[in-house]
C-alpha cells in the first residue's frame, strides 16, 4: 500500500527512476523542464528584472531590457539560436545518477599514488636522456651515464628501472612491484609512454558509474540528437578500431552502441578492468552512461520502461529508494527537481580515508554517508524544499544560544556541532604514521593546547547573527557558544592571537577589561569596521567582528538591559507550547536578503546622486533607478529549520532563490561544449609504444587548421539538411538555401567555406545516407579524397 501511494504521488519520478540502476547512491533529477521554465517565471529573479522602473534604468544605460525574455533570444549568436535552443527547448526532463564502490576507494588511492610517482620518475629521466642526447649526440649507454645513484636507478618499488635502445629510440620501464614482467594493480608494468590523466580515468571508471538520462517532447529533436551521435559514434569507432563495439538497439534511425576499451590499448598501465562508454538513444530518450553503468543494463531498463513495467533492477522498485521519496513528498506547487542520497555501501575501515569522511560527519553530527532524499517545489513564486537524511541528534537544546539572539536580526543561525569532531577530523587527516607530524606534535610546536584548553571546553550549540545593516558598513557580526572553564578558552585563545601576530608586522593585539569583563581585540590592519573581537560573558563566549559591537554588548549586559532578544520570528514559530525550542531542533537559520540588499543598495544608490553631471553618467539614469523596495517586495526572507525525528534529519527550507546557479551552470556548460565541439574535435589518438627521440610531431599548419574547421561546418550543414529533409543536397549551394526553419540557410553563412588555401570543397552525393567532401590539399591536385586531400570522414 505504502509502495503504490509512494508512486501515485510522484509518477514522474519513477518515469525518470525506472531508467536508472538500483544500485544506483546519487539520483538527481528535473522531471519536467518546462513546467520547470513557467513556475520559474513567477520567483524572485524574473520579478525583479521584470520592474518597470528597473527597465527604465536599464535603457537609459544603453543596456537591454532584461525583462523581455523573447528580446533578450534575438541577441544571441545566429548559430546558438539556430543549434542550440531548438535542442533546449526539445528537452522535457533530465535525470542523473552516479554508482560509487568505496570498497576499492583506498586501494585505488594508493596505487594511483604509487602510479603518478612511478610517472613522474619516468618523465624526470627520459627529459634528462634526451638532454644527454643532445648535449652528445648519442643516447647514454646507460643510467649510470646520467650519473644517477644506485638509488635513483631505482623506482619506488625498489627494483631496477629497465632502459633499453632501439635503433633511435629508447624505453623506460617499472616492472611494477613483482620486479616482473606482467602483472595487475601494483604489479604492472609502466612504461615511458604511459599517460597518467587516462590512468585516473581509467580508475574513476573503475570505483563509479554515471548515467545520464535526457527525455525529449520533440521525435524531430530526438531524431536530431539520434543523428549527431550517429556522426560521432562513427568517427569514433573509426579512430579506435580496437574497441569492442556493441550494438543495443536495433532501430538504426535511433543507434545505439557501447564501446569497451582496454586500458592496454590505449597505453594505460596498471588496469585491467575494460573502460566502458555507451550512448542510447530513441525516439523519447538519449542515455549516455560511462563507467560501472553497462550499456547493455540500460537498454533492458528502457526496454521494460517503454514496455509501463520498471525492471526490478531499476531504482523505481527499490523499496528503499520509494519510501525516501514518499517521506520528502508535498502537495502544492510544481515540482522542480528532487533526488536522493543512497548509503554508498560499507566504507573501508581502520584506514585514512574511512576514517576521515566518519570523522567529518561527526563534526556535522551525522553518520557519515547514509541515505536521503529531497524535493523542491515553487509554491507562489517561493521555493519550498523538503529533505530528510540517516543520522543522529545533537546534545542539549538550542534555547541559550537562541535566546541571545536579537529580535531584529537579519541573518542568523543557531544550530549544534561536536566541537572534537573537527579535531577527530583533522587529525585523521594529518597524522599518518608518524605521530610528529599529528595534531599533538603541532600542539607542542605553537604551545596551545587546542583540544583540551579550548574545544574541550566549548559547548555543543552555537549561534551566529548579522544585525539590521546601517549605510555602507560592514554587517554587525556575533557568535556565540557555551564554554565550560572560561579561563583555559580565553587563555588559548589569546595564545593563537600572539601566533598570528607574529605572521605580520602589521597586526596588533591588545587585551583591557572593561566594565569588569576582559576582552581581546585584534587589528588586522582592515581601516573600517573590521577588528575581531571575543570575551566571556556569563560562560557565553562571544565572538564579533568589531570591538565597539563587543564593548557596547558588555556594556547592555552590565546595565541588565540586553536588549529585545530571544523572540526572533522563526524562534517563536518554533517554539513549543511552552513557549521554549524544542529538544530536537537541531538547527534553524533565517536570512532576510532582501532587507540587507535594499540597505546596501539604498546608501550607493543616494552616494550616485552626489555624481556630477558632466562623469559621463546619461541623463536622467540616477533619477530613473528603482526605490530599494525592490528588493524587499520581490525577495522573502529565506527560513530553513532541521529537526531529527523518527530516526533521520528531517529539513524544511523556503527561500526566493532555488536551482538557478546550477541552471545557469549547465547553460554555461553547454555553451562551451557546444563551442569546443565545434572548434576543437579531436583528430584522432595517437598510440605510441616507445619514446622518440626526434623533435615532436609537428603541429597541423594553419591551412590545413582552417581546412579541418571548414570540412566541420559543412559537415554539420550537411546533417542538419539531411534530418530536415530526409537526404542529402545535390549541390552544397543548397545549403545557402534560406528556410522557414533556418533564415539564414542551413550554415548560417552567406557563401560557402573554402578550405585552407582557397578552393572550394569537392562536394558528392553518393547516396540518401552517404556524401563525399573532400579538399584537395596543398599540392592542388584532385587525389579523389587520397593522399594529402583533407577528407571529412
Amino acid at each position: 500500500m505504502f509502495t503504490t501511494l509512494a508512486l501515485c504521488l510522484a509518477p514522474v519520478l519513477q518515469d525518470g527512476a525506472a531508467l536508472h540502476s538500483a544500485d544506483a547512491a546519487v539520483f538527481i533529477e528535473l522531471p519536467d523542464v518546462p513546467q520547470f521554465v513557467q513556475a520559474w517565471r513567477s520567483s524572485a529573479l524574473p520579478s525583479i528584472l521584470g520592474d518597470e522602473a528597473l527597465s527604465e534604468s536599464l535603457t537609459l544605460a544603453g543596456l537591454p531590457d532584461m525583462s523581455d525574455f523573447g528580446a533578450l533570444v534575438t541577441m544571441l549568436p545566429p548559430e546558438i539560436q539556430r543549434d542550440v535552443l531548438p535542442i533546449l527547448q526539445g528537452i522535457q526532463g533530465i535525470s542523473f545518477s552516479a554508482q560509487v564502490d568505496l570498497s576499492t576507494l583506498e586501494s585505488v588511492v594508493q596505487e594511483s599514488v604509487v602510479a603518478y610517482q612511478v610517472h613522474t620518475q619516468l618523465q624526470q629521466l627520459s627529459g634528462a636522456i634526451i638532454d644527454a642526447h643532445y648535449q652528445s649526440k648519442s643516447l647514454p649507454a646507460n643510467l649510470q651515464a646520467l650519473g644517477l645513484s644506485e638509488a635513483e636507478q631505482l623506482d619506488p618499488f625498489g627494483n631496477p628501472i629497465v632502459y633499453t635502445i632501439t635503433e633511435n629510440s629508447f624505453e623506460l620501464m617499472s616492472l611494477g612491484a613483482d620486479g616482473a614482467v606482467g602483472g595487475e594493480g601494483l604489479a604492472s608494468d609502466w612504461d615511458s609512454t604511459s599517460q597518467f590523466p587516462p590512468y585516473i580515468v581509467a580508475q574513476l571508471a573503475h570505483i563509479a558509474g554515471l548515467e545520464l538520462v535526457v527525455e525529449w517532447n520533440d521525435v524531430n529533436i530526438a531524431g536530431q540528437i539520434a543523428g549527431m551521435a550517429g556522426m560521432f559514434m562513427g568517427r569514433l569507432a573509426s579512430e579506435m578500431p580496437f574497441a569492442t563495439i556493441t550494438g543495443l538497439g536495433t532501430d538504426e534511425s535511433f543507434p545505439s552502441r557501447s564501446f569497451s576499451v582496454q586500458p592496454s590499448d590505449v597505453n594505460v598501465a596498471g588496469i585491467a578492468t575494460p573502460i566502458e562508454f555507451s550512448f542510447l538513444s530513441g525516439p523519447t530518450r538519449s542515455v549516455i552512461a560511462i563507467g560501472n553503468t553497462k550499456g547493455a543494463d540500460v537498454a533492458s531498463r528502457i526496454a521494460a520502461a517503454t514496455a509501463g513495467t520498471p525492471a526490478p533492477s531499476s531504482l523505481a522498485v527499490d523499496q528503499s529508494f520509494v519510501n525516501s521519496v514518499a517521506r520528502v513528498h508535498r502537495d502544492g506547487g510544481a515540482v522542480l527537481w528532487q533526488g536522493a542520497v543512497r548509503d554508498f555501501g560499507p566504507l573501508p575501515q581502520g584506514d585514512s580515508v574511512g576514517d576521515a569522511l566518519g570523522k567529518v560527519g561527526t563534526f556535522f553530527g551525522l553518520l557519515g554517508f547514509q541515505s536521503g532524499a529531497w524535493q523542491t517545489r515553487l509554491v507562489d513564486g517561493k521555493y519550498i524544499t523538503d529533505a530528510y537524511s540517516v543520522g543522529v541528534g545533537g546534545a542539549g537544546d538550542l534555547n541559550a544560544v537562541a535566546a541571545l539572539i536579537p529580535n531584529d536580526a537579519v541573518l542568523m543561525n543557531a544550530g549544534k556541532v561536536d566541537p572534537l569532531g573537527i579535531w577527530s577530523f583533522l587529525e585523521g587527516a594529518v597524522q599518518v604514521d608518524d605521530e610528529e607530524v599529528g595534531l599533538e606534535g603541532l600542539q607542542e610546536m605553537i604551545g596551545v593546547d587546542v583540544r583540551g584548553d579550548l574545544l574541550a571546553n566549548m559547548g555543543h550549540q552555537y549561534a551566529a547573527w548579522f544585525q539590521p545593516v546601517n549605510g555602507l558598513a560592514p554587517p554587525s557580526a556575533f557568535f556565540v557558544t557555551p564554554v565550560k572553564e572560561a579561563e583555559k578558552v580565553m587563555a588559548a585563545l589569546d595564545k593563537l592571537a600572539d601566533l598570528l601576530v607574529t605572521t605580520d608586522e602589521g597586526f596588533r593585539v591588545s587585551r583591557r577589561p572593561y566594565k569588569g569583563i576582559n576582552y581581546t581585540t585584534l587589528d588586522v590592519g582592515i581601516p573600517i569596521g573590521f577588528r575581531p573581537s571575543f570575551c566571556v560573558i556569563d560562560d557565553m563566549l562571544w565572538l564579533s567582528n568589531s570591538s565597539t559591537l563587543l564593548k557596547r554588548t558588555i556594556r547592555m549586559h552590565s546595565k541588565g538591559d540586553m536588549g529585545e532578544r530571544g523572540n526572533h520570528p522563526l524562534l517563536v514559530s518554533l517554539q513549543d507550547e511552552s513557549g521554549a525550542l524544542p529538544a530536537k531542533l537541531e538547527s534553524a537559520f533565517y536570512a532576510d536578503a532582501g532587507s540587507i540588499l535594499a540597505a546596501y543598495y539604498g546608501a550607493g544608490r543616494s552616494f550616485a546622486g552626489m555624481i556630477p553631471t558632466d562623469a559621463g553618467v546619461p541623463p536622467g539614469l540616477i533619477d530613473s533607478l528603482p526605490d530599494p523596495d525592490i528588493f524587499t517586495r520581490n525577495i522573502p526572507a529565506a527560513t530553513s529549520w532541521t529537526v531529527f525525528e523518527d530516526g533521520a534529519l528531517m529539513t524544511h527550507k523556503e527561500g526566493a532563490f532555488g536551482p538557478e546557479p546550477v541552471v545557469l551552470g549547465f547553460g554555461i556548460g553547454l555553451g562551451s561544449a557546444y563551442f569546443m565541439a565545434r572548434i576543437d574535435e579531436p583528430s584522432g589518438m595517437q598510440v605510441s609504444v616507445t619514446t622518440p627521440i626526434e623533435q615532436a610531431p609537428d603541429f597541423l599548419d594553419e591551412s590545413q587548421m582552417n581546412t579541418e574547421l571548414s570540412l566541420q561546418s559543412l559537415e554539420l550543414g550537411l546533417l542538419v539538411y539531411s534530418i530536415t529533409n530526409g537526404d542529402y543536397p545535390a549541390k552544397l549551394d543548397e545549403l545557402l538555401e534560406s528556410t522557414k526553419a533556418y533564415p539564414q540557410g542551413y550554415l548560417g553563412m552567406d557563401a560557402l567555406p573554402s578550405d585552407g588555401w582557397g578552393a572550394a570543397f569537392i562536394y558528392e552525393r553518393v547516396s540518401k545516407d552517404a556524401f563525399k567532401l573532400y579538399s584537395i590539399g596543398a599540392n592542388r591536385t584532385d587525389d579523389q579524397g587520397a593522399g594529402d586531400d583533407v577528407a571529412s570522414q
